[in-house]
């Protein structure tokens, strides 16, 4: 099955926030009905709805009924569940993303009978965290979701980090003493002196004006009472970084909050710094 290219799919999407639904062949659902009503991102704000952790993943609801929902599958698939949407005989595409990135998930145009509606089904995107950051969207058929309200950094940091395990042992930085390390990746950003760190697994990948592109730096890592820590070398000098929950943490140069502070010990001084799921 060929899928649309990348910019057909943004165009779906960016139709999906005008709250303009798309239509197939004559503009009608497969059942004759009309085509189904976008759900507009201001709706929560009307009615209640809002996103919520559920046992397979996470859904957003409104009018007190599931909208979308995400889950997990094994092999690192993701799953994006529209329960309003018809089945389209002709339709084996659901398009989802958010932020300017969108993929194609293959969709059973039958329907999906456990979930109701229809699902679609791919690799877990590596964008997923920023997709869900930026508040994402569907499209199938007739059927246009969002741009939905963001998804809490903490709670989309968990999703993320549940999709991954399957993929987690391939990955060196990943992989501590033989086990995977099932965590989020993270973007740190300091400031006075101005630095940044990438961290996927046990890896941190720091950054500074001067080394824009970054060193990485390979640590040991522990995590113990709410708080993560990578210890290592760099240039000969002890490296270590400590993440910890802070909701509300400033970086000193906007109005924008973080949910972690981050304390580093680099080339013999201390910095700080906040932290988010990436």
């Amino acid at each position: 099955m060929d899928h649309p290219p990348r910019l057909a799919l943004m165009l779906m999407l960016l139709a999906a926030g005008c709250g303009r639904g798309e239509q197939s062949g004559s503009g009608q659902r497969s059942d004759g009905g009309a085509p189904a009503a976008a759900v507009r991102a201001d709706a929560p704000a009307r009615d209640g709805g809002g996103w919520s952790e559920v046992e397979d993943g996470l859904a957003f609801a409104s009018d007190r009924a599931a909208v979308v929902r995400l889950a997990c599958a094994p092999a690192g698939q993701l799953v994006v569940n529209l329960p309003r949407a018809t089945p389209v005989g002709s339709e084996e595409r659901l398009s989802f993303g958010g932020g300017g990135d969108v993929v194609a998930l293959v969709a059973d145009p039958r329907g999906d009978a456990s979930r109701g509606g229809v699902s679609g089904t791919g690799p877990v995107p590596a964008e997923l965290a920023a997709m869900l950051k930026a508040g994402p969207g569907a499209s199938y058929g007739a059927t246009a979701i969002g741009p939905l309200p963001p998804v809490e950094a903490e709670m989309a940091g968990r999703f993320v980090a549940a999709c991954r395990p399957a993929v987690a042992e391939k990955s060196p930085c990943r992989t501590q003493d033989g086990k995977p390390i099932d965590r989020a990746a993270l973007r740190l950003v300091g400031t006075e002196p101005f630095w940044g760190a990438a961290i996927e697994g046990r890896c941190v990948t720091y950054s500074t004006p001067e080394d824009i592109k970054g060193t990485r730096v390979w640590t040991r890592w522990t995590a113990a009472n709410g708080s993560q820590s990578f210890a290592g070398a760099l240039g000969g000098m002890p490296f270590r970084l400590t993440v910890r929950e802070s909701p509300g943490c400033s970086d000193g140069m906007s109005d924008r909050r973080y949910p972690m502070a981050a304390t580093l010990t680099v080339a013999g001084e201390q910095r700080r710094g906040c932290a988010e799921p990436r």
